[in-house]
């Protein structure tokens, strides 16, 4: 891991910010949605350089995503750049590092432990070395087999009960969490029925800092927001809510290649994130689904030559001329007469054309 997580964080907050000048995206729109925003605490210890720093647990967080743990998160779309609707969006723990802050290394041990479940995997280190890794999670279940993210947390809390209890405060600015977004249902389906199947992966900071209080006239009360720092998305190139302007495009590379500098950065696999990258690269003609194609044998025209698309070429000429013949030798090979073959035969070589 090099450099600092402060500078990771910095770099890709820069990059990331929202562009006053430019109209809101859809991905602008997403990213608004799931970032969340949670109530602030402040840390009170007059003997420490922490004394007056905002805060939260991760049992706030996980609070923040009860109720979209149970109805999902609605996300307001534009289709095709048009029609208003809203996605509902499942969240889901994809993955977590959380690493403690020097100054509090000797703060917080937790308790030695694993996670027995093969499709799971979650280290736990008996004391938090500077830098080093306190926890880690990352989740392997197949989407649909996944716990909500609420529930999740619970459980992993159950076995580690210090889980939750955790200060942002306390945390390196290189701790973060990874949840998955997958769809559940739209309100409002537009001109079309087509079930919109782009998911996502958002990764946010785990660490809180000075200045990390929201602006005062956002909420009544003091509230921490946790940025998105990276994004990638999967079956969102030809997708109802797919980016459309050059500016879009651009903006889609740029989230997901903060969320692979991030990954990169920690030196840490992600299954999901891998998953996600591996199917955007895939060749663009190759569909998610084993496909067959039925070819062209013969074709026949009527009323070609003389129109707008008529053959010009020696080469088109004769590629109509191969193509025609081809239908025909097909349908004297079975000796079948077909009625629209023989009109488009018989205007084919009259003299009238």
């Amino acid at each position: 891991m090099s450099g600092s997580g402060d500078e990771v964080i910095i770099g890709a907050l820069s990059r990331l910010t929202l562009n006053a000048s430019r109209p809101l995206t859809n991905l602008d729109s997403f990213i608004n949605t799931v970032t969340p925003v949670v109530p602030a605490r402040i840390f009170v210890d007059e003997t420490s350089s922490r004394n007056g720093l905002p805060y939260f647990t991760l049992g706030d967080l996980c609070e923040f995503f009860m109720m979209g743990s149970a109805y999902g998160v609605g996300v307001p779309f534009l289709l095709d750049g048009e029609y208003p609707t809203t996605q509902y969006y499942h969240p889901t723990l994809s993955g977590m590092q959380l690493y403690m802050d020097s100054s509090k290394a000797d703060e917080s041990p937790i308790e030695n432990s694993t996670n027995g479940d093969s499709s799971s995997s979650a280290n736990f280190f008996q004391h938090a070395w500077p830098g080093t890794r306190a926890f880690e999670f990352i989740d392997g279940e197949a989407p649909f087999r996944r716990e909500p993210l609420s529930e999740k947390i619970a459980e992993l809390s159950y076995r580690v009960p210090e889980l939750t209890n955790y200060r942002s405060c306390d945390l390196s600015p290189a701790s973060w969490i990874c949840i998955a977004w997958y769809p559940s249902y739209r309100i409002g389906m537009g001109p079309t029925l087509k079930d919109l199947q782009t998911a996502f992966l958002s990764i946010h900071p785990l660490s809180t800092q000075r200045g990390s209080i929201a602006k005062p006239n956002m909420s009544d009360s003091p509230t921490v927001r946790l940025p998105v720092i990276g994004l990638a998305s999967y079956k969102l190139a030809g997708s109802l809510i797919s980016p459309i302007t050059p500016q879009e495009c651009a903006q889609e590379i740029e989230l997901f290649q903060a969320a692979s500098n991030w990954l990169n950065h920690l030196q840490f696999r992600l299954r999901d994130f891998t998953f996600f990258e591996k199917k955007r690269i895939a060749k663009p003609n190759m569909s998610d689904s084993p496909t067959v194609r039925l070819p062209v044998i013969g074709l026949a025209s009527y009323k070609l030559a003389g129109s707008l698309i008529s053959p010009i070429t020696p080469q088109e000429c004769a590629q109509e001329i191969e193509l025609f013949q081809a239908a025909s030798n097909w349908l004297n090979h079975l000796q079948f007469r077909l009625r629209d073959f023989t009109f488009f035969e018989k205007k084919r070589y009259s003299s009238s054309g």
